[in-house]
């Protein structure tokens, strides 16, 4: 059965619910385990970590019983996502390592570049080992293939411009931001799943939101106000779009601080009142 999610719906209740009622289908074990992981990074953005804790360990068991590996390593690192979260690094290092012990031993190395990313974010947030963080990242663009999902490739060049933000090399990052945008936006199909993936169901749009405030953010940097403002808008339309609270006051306090470096301080108080 061919399984597409075209990204119809708007707000990511929504999204959240059309997963749902997949899971009440008659659907393959497979694509179970897929919805479930689908489940598992919606709730991973809106910080609802009970549910994704509910979601992960279910796609563990259904894959460890299929031998899907995919599955398990997937639903790793979305134990590791909210360990980390939680600042308890010791177990969110150790979730990673499972995920890196089911790569090690497969014959499928697909999900080798979303493993990498991930590890390199370990080095990029909780080290602040930038260095290690980009020769990681390059060592995956390197090892991807084919097979290789976009969305992950995107997740690497959007790590990459963080990191080269960081260092102050305005153009690198902007080049691999823009980078990570056009994978993000291009749709993959997933041989085992004979269609797209649960974890791709918003089609790129909660990453590209991101995107969208890290340039916004250096462009502020670089004084090029107008520029952020308008980048920023385009973060702010998505998040509305998909109804992620957290996500359109982060929208909204970058407007206000662009508001106010350009010395237009009715309209940044606006944004930073709505930010609350």
């Amino acid at each position: 059965m061919l399984l597409i999610f075209t990204g119809t719906l708007s707000g990511q209740s929504a999204l959240m619910d059309s997963l749902q009622q997949r899971l009440e289908e008659n659907i393959s074990p497979i694509h179970e385990i897929d919805v479930l992981l689908g489940m598992c990074r919606l709730a991973g953005f809106s910080g609802d970590w009970s549910l994704l804790e509910e979601k992960a360990q279910r796609a563990i068991q259904l894959s460890k019983a299929q031998g899907y590996e995919r599955g398990m390593i997937w639903g790793y690192i979305s134990l590791s996502n909210k360990a980390g979260e939680a600042g308890d690094i010791d177990a969110s290092l150790g979730y990673m390592q499972q995920a890196i012990e089911v790569v090690d031993k497969s014959k499928d190395k697909s999900t080798e570049v979303a493993v990498m990313y991930w590890v390199a974010e370990h080095y990029l947030y909780y080290k602040n080992d930038l260095d290690t963080a980009i020769v990681i990242l390059q060592s995956a663009i390197d090892k991807a293939t084919r097979l290789t999902p976009l969305k992950d490739i995107g997740n690497v060049y959007k790590n990459l411009g963080i990191c080269y933000d960081d260092l102050g090399e305005d153009t690198t990052a902007l080049s691999y931001f823009d980078l990570a945008l056009d994978y993000y936006q291009r749709p993959f199909i997933y041989d085992e799943l004979g269609g797209s993936s649960a974890l791709e169901v918003d089609n790129g749009q909660l990453n590209s939101g991101q995107i969208y405030i890290y340039k916004g953010t250096l462009f502020q940097n670089q004084g090029r106000y107008e520029e952020g403002i308008i980048t920023v808008e385009k973060a702010l339309a998505i998040y509305q779009r998909l109804e992620m609270p957290f996500f359109i006051a982060w929208a909204y306090e970058n407007l206000g601080i662009l508001y106010r470096l350009q010395g237009k301080t009715k309209e940044a108080v606006e944004y930073f009142q709505a930010a609350k």
